[in-house]
């Protein structure tokens, strides 16, 4: 079985992501999948890291080990 993998959270952030019904836009489900998927990674000692994009890269934060940097 595979270990040590990298895991790249690719999270869209344009204004589209603001639509949503109930009280609960896109944007905030996809905030909770990627700490889910985070959270995962690190419990499953993978390096993760987040590509944030509305357009072009607004952010990144390479991959890397521990639970300290998922909570980043």
């Amino acid at each position: 079985e595979e270990r040590e993998r990298t895991v790249l959270l690719v999270v869209d952030i344009s204004a589209s992501q603001d639509f949503g019904s109930k009280g609960r836009s896109k944007r905030q489900a996809a905030v909770e999948l990627s700490a889910l998927l985070a959270f995962s990674a690190i419990h499953n000692d993978d390096k993760v890291g987040l590509l944030l994009f509305h357009g072009g890269i607004e952010e990144y934060i390479p991959p890397r080990k521990g639970q300290k940097h998922a909570l980043r």
